[in-house]
Order: structure tokens, then sequence, then C-alpha cells
């Protein structure tokens, strides 16, 4: 049995184009959305916003704190070094980034 929306002809069509053609996706869009589901129409409730996103950025470290975690870095680089020079520590060095230079 058809929907009702389409045998009346009131389903509203699918608002992504083509960026090659510029011509309009000929499918019906998603119930409460602008595009269809090959196009991205998820439900307003699973859209992840803010802090909850992946690709979040928060802009918390200031230029003074990443200066003060390389000098840190840099300080225990140089621990490691002394340490492994004196005998103290043996096996791989520690992993991670080499601090930067200012």
């Amino acid at each position: 049995m058809p929907l009702s929306c389409i045998s009346n002809k009131n389903a509203r069509q699918c608002h992504a184009k083509a960026k090659s053609t510029q011509k309009t996706c000929l499918n019906l869009a998603a119930y409460g959305s602008s595009v269809c589901r090959m196009h991205g129409a998820r439900k307003p409730e699973n859209i992840k916003r803010g802090s909850d996103h992946p690709l979040f950025k928060h802009g918390r470290r200031s230029h003074e704190g990443q200066k003060l975690h390389n000098q840190r870095l840099r300080e225990l680089q140089e621990l490691e070094k002394k340490g492994r020079q004196i005998g103290l520590i043996t096996g791989p060095k520690a992993p991670g980034r080499k601090p930067k230079s200012d």
C-alpha cells in the first residue's frame, strides 16, 4: 500500500544537487528533512553538536600553556638522556613527540 503523502503528490523532493550536472536528486526527502537518506538525512536528536561532536575543537590551550608544556617536555627529555648516560635507565627511549624549540 503506497504512502498517502506519495499518492497525494505532497511528498517533498530531495534538495541535494549533483556537482557536475547541477540537477537535483530525484529521490523523496526523508520525513522531517530536506534531503533523502542517500544525502545524509538524520533525525535531529541523532545529530551531535558542540562538545559531543568528534571534531569539536575546544581552544582551551593557551600560548603560555603550550610553551610550558614544551619546556617540561624538554626537561623530561634531558633527564632521560642523563639517566641513560649514567646507566640508570635502560631499554627503549620514551615514545612521543620532540618538544618544539622556542
